[in-house]
């Protein structure tokens, strides 16, 4: 599977931080007040189609701003639930091709791919 390679920044000069490889031009989110996600949501709803895993590497990482700790494991969480979003997709994917549309009955058919043929009832 391709994976989109991002990294994510931690200015703390600037209170920002900024993740690049998802889109053309880098994500920022402004930490200095309240934090907005809607940019990088946003960013991943456009790519999900690529379906495509993102991989991603932390610079920067602050040892004492618990704050900055927070929102950055907001975002790995974000990125980890998006992931499994695509896993989710490509299994649904690779499982179409044991269902499929029985014309003689307009039922649908699913493939039994499994050994629980023994099974009593």
């Amino acid at each position: 599977m391709e994976k989109i390679n991002c990294n994510i920044s931690v200015y703390k000069e600037n209170s920002i931080i900024t993740i690049s490889g998802i889109k053309d031009s880098d994500i920022e989110i402004n930490y200095s007040g309240d934090v907005d996600f809607t940019e990088l949501v946003n960013s991943l709803i456009i790519v999900i189609d690529e379906q495509k895993e993102v991989e991603y590497l932390i610079d920067n990482i602050p040892d004492d701003n618990e704050k900055l700790k927070l929102i950055l494991g907001t975002i790995e969480d974000i990125l980890k639930k998006y992931n499994e979003n695509i896993s989710f997709i490509e299994d649904v994917n690779e499982n179409e091709d044991d269902n499929f549309w029985d014309s003689d009955t307009n039922n649908t058919t699913t493939t039994n791919t499994s050994n629980d043929d023994d099974l009593p009832f």
